[in-house]
Parts: C-alpha cells; structure tokens; sequence
C-alpha cells in the first residue's frame, strides 16, 4: 500500500486535519470507557460461536482485550501517515493469517463504532465516522491482497 493510496482514502472521505485534532481531543475524554467498550466487544464475540471459535484458536482473550484498547488509542493519536496505516494493516493481515472472515471484521467495527458513539456528542461523529470507515478500507485492502495473491498462486500452480 503506497501513501499516495491512503491519502486517497483520507480525501475521498474527507478526512482533515480538523478531524484529527478532534479526534485526540475526543481520545483524551473517551480513554477511560475503552475498557468497557472492549468487554462488550469480545462478549459478542463470545455470543457467536463461529467468531468465538476463530479468536479463541489463536489467543486468549485477555491478550486480545489490551491488543484491542491500544488499537482504540491509536484511533485517538495522530499523525494519521503511512505508520499508521501500516500498523493498522498489520492487524489485518494477522486477520487474514488466523482465518477470521471478513463479515466479522466488518461487523465487529460497527460494535465499536456504536461503543465509541455513546460517549461523544453529536458533532463529534463526523471524525469518528471518517476514520472508521478508513480502517475498514484499510482492511477491506488488506483482504483484497490475500484474495489476489491466493488467485495468483492457484493460477501458477493450475
């Protein structure tokens, strides 16, 4: 993924500097809910058999609950620059790698939309809405990159 693609996705949104700067002030509020929005997160996951068995595969929860709230304080840290997205999409390769479908990913950034929602105000949303759907673009990309280097190698191997 080259900056040129993530500053794509930042303007195709439009995703300012404003926005960042919102989005670390809201961070500096929200920080102390992350917890309570990670436990409801994994306990949906624990709801759904099919996700619960992916995630319970690979690592303990507890592990994935400290790997998820520094996931959500990153969401709050700017620069949002191509360290960013690389770490970002590192998450979605280690999605990739353990089999996680993708609806899940999908879903599972629509509980912590909501979650973080709870906490902001109203004119609070727009950044927080920018930036996820950038995360999900992210991992959308990623996805797209497994499914095109599995279709290369069948196609050598075929």
């Amino acid at each position: 993924m080259s900056l040129l693609l993530f500053e794509e996705m930042k303007s195709y949104v439009g995703f300012t500097d404003e926005d960042a700067d919102r989005l670390q002030s809201l961070g500096e509020r929200v920080t102390g809910e992350l917890e309570g929005i990670v436990r409801e997160f994994y306990d949906r996951i624990d709801d759904t058999p099919a996700a619960r068995a992916v995630v319970q595969a690979h690592s303990s929860r507890k592990k994935l609950e400290r790997t998820l709230v520094q996931w959500m304080r990153e969401f709050f840290t700017p620069p949002y620059d191509l360290a960013y997205y690389e770490r970002r999409a590192r998450i979605g390769h280690v999605h990739v790698r353990i089999g996680l479908p993708p609806h899940f990913v999908f879903t599972a950034m629509n509980v912590l939309r909501l979650g973080l929602l709870k906490f902001t105000e109203s004119h609070e949303h727009p950044p927080v809405h920018k930036l996820m759907d950038i995360e999900l673009a992210i991992i959308n990309q990623v996805y797209w990159e497994a499914i095109s280097d599995n279709m290369r190698r069948v196609e050598r191997m075929a």
